[in-house]
């Protein structure tokens, strides 16, 4: 994410948008570290979210606890997918250069 704000003329995500056709393996990295994020099973994050919805088991409430960590777990996938969208989706912007031009 850092490369994408550092390489454009902007950091407003909103102004974004196409990368796709010009950074595919960036947009691969995102998709990738996206998918360990929200807990998907083959990747790192689904270890921990399986771990930590096994010792909710055991309290007080295990549904409502459980029932937060899903709800969470599911704003964040929808909170990921709205960026890969607003940066790789689309047309190419103004603000997207496909290189930053440095001056000197």
């Amino acid at each position: 994410m850092g490369t994408v704000t550092v390489s454009n003329v902007t950091q407003d995500l909103t102004q974004l948008g196409g990368l796709w056709s010009r950074r595919p393996l960036m947009g691969l990295a995102f998709l990738t570290g996206a998918a360990g994020l929200v807990a998907l099973p083959p990747l790192g994050g689904f270890g921990a979210l399986a771990t930590l919805v096994g010792s909710l088991g055991g309290s007080q409430a295990p549904g409502l606890l459980i029932g937060i960590v899903l709800i969470t777990n599911g704003l964040i996938s929808a909170a990921l997918v709205r960026i890969f969208g607003l940066i790789w989706g689309g047309r190419p912007s103004v603000f997207t250069s496909a290189r930053r031009k440095f001056s000197g």
